[in-house]
This record gives structure tokens, C-alpha cells and sequence, in this order.
């Protein structure tokens, strides 16, 4: 069986244009370790399993990424960050739309002036 931490990965680019690929990988990665609960909304996790998901996203951000925040000690906070700064927007569940341009139930829209187009 193949081990997951040796699966390489982009460094998530300062311009943000591997985003979304971004992403996903590190949410999977992160359920993978039990941390999916770091970057939920209103999470009560432990500080631990936070440390250990900042040292995660540091491992994988561009270095003036790192830099920006390098004080945040809450894996929530750079996660919705991130989202608004590359202009998107997350939902979970079989809500409007399921199954066409989402995956496995995941919908990620990005916001384009007018409205909202879901990639």
C-alpha cells in the first residue's frame, strides 16, 4: 500500500492560480489525518490537531505566503482566507446543482462581477 504522506503537491502559488487543485488536495490530505475538523466553520478543535494543520499549509504555501502568515495560529482563519482572496466560495452537501460542476458533493463557485460561475 502506497503511503499518502509522500504524495507530492504544488506549493499553493501567491497568484492563486492553482487554487482550487490546491485545495482540494490539502482538504483530502487533511481527512486523511483526522484534521478535516481544523477548517470548519466554529470548529472547537483541539490545538494540537490546529498546529498540525499550519504546519501542513506552511509546508505547502509559496514563501511570501508563509510570510503573511506566519502569526496565524488558526488553520480556519488562513482557509477563509484563502477562499476570499482567490474568490471563492465553498459548499458542502446535495444542495441546487448537485452533481454538475461539483465533486463528490463539493461545489466551488467563483465569484466574476455579474454573478457567480461554478468551475
Amino acid at each position: 500500500m502506497s503511503n499518502f504522506t509522500s504524495i507530492e503537491f504544488e506549493l499553493f502559488d501567491i497568484t492563486g492560480n492553482n487554487y482550487l487543485a490546491w485545495a482540494l488536495y490539502a482538504e483530502f490530505f487533511l481527512s486523511t489525518k483526522g484534521l478535516e475538523g481544523t477548517i470548519l466553520e466554529g470548529n472547537q478543535t483541539q490545538s494540537q490537531e490546529k498546529a498540525k494543520a499550519m504546519i501542513f499549509f506552511r509546508h505547502h504555501f509559496h514563501g511570501d505566503l508563509k510570510n503573511e502568515y506566519l502569526t496565524v495560529k488558526d488553520p480556519q482563519v488562513v482557509w477563509n482566507n484563502l477562499k476570499e482572496r482567490n474568490g471563492y466560495t465553498y459548499s458542502r452537501g446535495r444542495g441546487r446543482g448537485h452533481g454538475r460542476g461539483r465533486v463528490h458533493g463539493h461545489g466551488y463557485t467563483r465569484g466574476c462581477g455579474y454573478g457567480q460561475v461554478r468551475v
